[in-house]
């Protein structure tokens, strides 16, 4: 928000979800025509939560407020006085942080394409994990100790994270 000109990548499991849960929207009974009942329902412009949609040339602004009795919140259309029950997960979704809705993926790699990995600990000397086939090994020129042995779920399951490392 403090940025409004600088862009990033969206979560694409959090747009879907919002998406899901948009379409899956559901208008309940009405509740009130009264603007004074907007604070208490906090479906007023302090507290309530606003989201724009836009569907081609169309676009509804509409104000969630907080949880109604019998599930769902309390919606109404920005401008408007009435307040009507939406059910379903769409103002839970819409609650999120704005941090909370960027990709933190760091890594956009499949599993299968990794064919190394060298590892590099602090004051310690570099090794290898390296893709023979199908199977995982420690590189060559490894040292390890005498009688160690290599626990390839583990290189594996290395791999895996790396894949789908996230911050």
């Amino acid at each position: 928000p403090e940025k409004p000109d600088q862009k990033f990548a969206a979560d694409q499991a959090s747009v879907d979800r919002l998406l899901d849960a948009l379409s899956t929207l559901e208008p309940g009974a009405f509740v009130t025509g009264r603007k004074d009942k907007h604070t208490d329902l906090e479906i007023d412009d302090e507290k309530g939560v606003k989201a724009t949609v836009t569907a081609g040339s169309k676009t509804l602004a509409v104000v969630f407020g907080r949880f109604a009795k019998g599930g769902g919140n309390y919606i109404r259309k920005a401008g408007d006085d009435d307040v009507f029950v939406g059910k379903g997960t769409l103002a839970n979704n819409l609650k999120k942080d704005f941090k909370a809705w960027r990709n933190k993926k760091l890594v956009s790699l499949k599993q299968d394409e990794i064919a190394k990995v060298t590892v590099k600990p602090a004051g310690k000397a570099a090794y290898t994990l390296e893709k023979t086939g199908d199977a995982w090994a420690l590189g060559a020129g490894a040292t390890v100790p005498e009688g160690f042995v290599v626990d390839k779920t583990l290189i594996e399951r290395v791999v895996r994270n790396f894949a789908g490392l996230r911050a």
